[in-house]
């Protein structure tokens, strides 16, 4: 793709920092989200650490409840972990950094088949799918029913074939993923609602039992502070957008 921005998983060393990114071995488009978002993270933090110290940081398994990355975070054998929401239990154990990451979460449905919905309870008249471990808002709403699958590839394919009538994603991971596994007359017939069903926003955790908890989310706020100012922080993430970012180990 013209205009790719190539990341390594150890560019951050190349760099002169000190800052080592754990990853686990996932190819699924949030999983390559988490890449990126990860080495912004460790430039941020890189442009404000010590050049002898060494910061590691770990992504976490998506879907998040596979996950064993917050007891190794809270235990200290790494020094934060990447990205979580923030929630009353995550909040007695751990600190917080400022927000890293926004995403909107929408319903992705057929260009022929709009979705018409202001309140959750209009989306009980629809067919929604949705994928097993993870949790919607829209089930809050009285009558709304998901069926649930595999992955997401399903609940796309469904889709195309009109076996269900929407499905609810976080944004730019459905078209990243639409891009990366469907043909472009497939990824013409799917759009998304305008309106989210959920926006998030997610931070990094660091255990408050690590001494170094204060030290390590200043220097990550300053960092990020420092790449927002300059305009790198925007550039990322519109690429990011693009789909011009290949992440390789």
């Amino acid at each position: 793709m013209v205009g790719e921005r190539v990341f390594r998983q150890d560019q951050m060393c190349e760099l002169g920092y000190n800052v080592l990114m754990i990853n686990r071995t996932r190819e699924t488009p949030m999983y390559q989200r988490l890449l990126l978002t990860g080495l912004m993270l460790s430039l941020s933090l890189g442009l404000h650490a010590e050049k002898s110290e060494t910061i590691t940081l770990r992504s976490g398994e998506w879907p998040p409840y596979l996950s064993p990355t917050l007891k190794e975070a809270h235990s200290g054998q790494v020094d934060g972990t990447l990205v979580w929401r923030e929630t009353p239990e995550r909040a007695k154990r751990f600190a917080f950094s400022d927000v890293v990451l926004e995403a909107e979460t929408v319903l992705f449905h057929r260009v022929d088949t709009p979705i018409q919905w202001t309140t959750f309870e209009d989306l009980a008249k629809y067919r929604i799918g949705g994928t097993l471990g993870y949790d919607y808002a829209i089930e809050n709403g009285k009558g709304v029913i998901i069926d649930r699958v595999s992955d997401d590839d399903i609940n796309f394919n469904k889709l195309l074939l009109g076996r269900i009538d929407a499905f609810p994603s976080d944004k730019e991971t459905g078209y990243q993923l639409l891009r990366d596994r469907f043909s472009e007359a497939q990824q013409s017939q799917i759009t998304h609602h305008a309106t989210p069903i959920e926006v998030s926003s997610y931070r990094v955790l660091f255990s408050m039992l690590n001494a170094r908890a204060t030290k390590r989310i200043q220097q990550l706020n300053e960092g990020l502070n420092t790449l927002k100012d300059s305009g790198e922080y925007a550039q990322i993430l519109k690429d990011q957008k693009a789909g011009r970012y290949v992440v390789t180990p």
